[in-house]
């Protein structure tokens, strides 16, 4: 009877201490708003769209940015959110002569679907949106791209959650687009559209 007590004791006293521990740890699932923004690095897959009308030897450079963010978690694994991506500049080179310089400005509306995994949280992200182009200091008579295009977002990452209202992030984006490069001596358009792959790093506030 003794031993019988003693044992029913201890199981009492583990399952007080893992229900206390468990009732103290953060929540880092909860439902609620979260901002956030980082530093963004930019990998041109535009290049091809440039060779089309300038017959080859083109080169273009990656450039950094940044990004924002402003979303809602709806449960523990889905959220939705609005996204700002600023690049300041793909440098486009013909022969090894800078001729011109591309800035682009995406703004999606994105899905991301989450493993909540305590701290550690893998996402899936897909987003549409539109990219708007600007090709600044142009010295090619009549190259010229499109100022808009509908662009999708398809990307993956990870946040890492310090606290319960802090998480750093990690991810890379695919981001295409369907805009193109106006032919500057034989009219129409490129049969490549300007896109990039984003790897972006950053940090989220939950509220």
């Amino acid at each position: 009877m003794r031993k019988r007590l003693i044992a029913s004791s201890v199981a009492l006293v583990a399952l007080f201490a893992v229900s206390s521990a468990r009732a103290d740890e953060p929540d880092f699932t909860r439902r609620g708003v979260y901002i956030g923004g980082g530093g963004t690095y930019a990998f041109n897959l535009l290049e091809s769209a440039f060779d089309d009308v300038l017959i080859d030897n083109v080169d273009v450079g990656d450039t950094w940015g940044f990004n924002t963010r402003l979303g809602y978690r709806a449960t523990s694994w889905f959220s939705v959110e609005a996204e700002y991506e600023y690049l300041r500049n793909f440098g486009v080179s013909f022969d090894g002569a800078r001729v011109a310089d591309l800035r682009a400005e995406t703004i999606t509306g994105n899905l991301r679907f989450i493993a909540p995994l305590r701290r550690f949280q893998p996402y899936l992200c897909l987003g549409a949106g539109a990219t708007l182009f600007s090709l600044d200091d142009n010295i090619v008579p009549g190259l010229e791209v499109d100022h808009a295009g509908f662009s999708g977002r398809l990307g993956v990452g990870l946040d890492i959650y310090a606290t319960e209202h802090i998480s750093l992030g990690v991810g890379a984006d695919a981001v295409l687009s369907t805009a193109e490069v106006k032919d500057p001596f034989f009219g129409g358009t490129t049969s490549s559209t300007l896109s990039y792959v984003a790897l972006h790093f950053g940090i989220d506030v939950h509220f």
